[in-house]
């Protein structure tokens, strides 16, 4: 088959946009990620119904697959992790290491349902705002908490 100068020109401007508008498509996915190790996480945890609760921070974690649910979300095995009982409100800046990981769950230490909010900042930016009831079981018959899950340019939040 042959093209007459214009077919290929218009052929051409045609691959040109599309390749642009993979670059840019490109460039937009990494706006969703910090574009530089970040420095620091800042977490803060407050509550007018307690005033204490168990906190768990971790900078190195692994995820590895639920055995029982290979489709359902990747277990977090924490290899080395804080646990202590903090007085609220808490507000605490982890410098990261070279792991670039942050891990923190928290619960009241009481044995009774309360709202608690937790946020968390990477260096000036907040990447977890979550406020709720936490009960004492769910419906899995699993204690609720607040979780925030970190790994540079890899980020997950949920809650137990």
């Amino acid at each position: 088959m042959k093209f007459s100068n214009t077919e290929r020109a218009a052929q051409r401007a045609r691959m040109v946009t599309v390749f642009a508008g993979s670059i840019v498509g490109l460039g937009a996915c990494d706006a969703l990620t910090l574009d530089r190790e970040p420095e620091v996480a800042h977490l803060e945890i407050t509550s007018s119904e307690v005033s204490e609760v168990t906190l768990i921070t971790s900078q190195w974690f692994v995820e590895v697959e639920d055995p029982e649910c290979p489709q359902c979300a990747a277990l977090i095995q924490l290899v080395a992790a804080d646990t202590i009982d903090a007085t609220l409100p808490f507000s605490q800046s982890y410098p990261f290491t070279s792991r670039l990981q942050f891990f923190a769950e928290t619960y009241p230490t009481e044995l009774r349902p309360a709202t608690l909010s937790m946020k968390v900042h990477l260096d000036d930016e907040e990447w977890y705002s979550d406020s709720r009831l936490l009960v004492l079981e769910n419906a899995d018959g699993e204690r609720e908490t607040l979780r925030f899950v970190y790994k540079y340019n890899d980020v997950s939040v949920g809650g137990g």
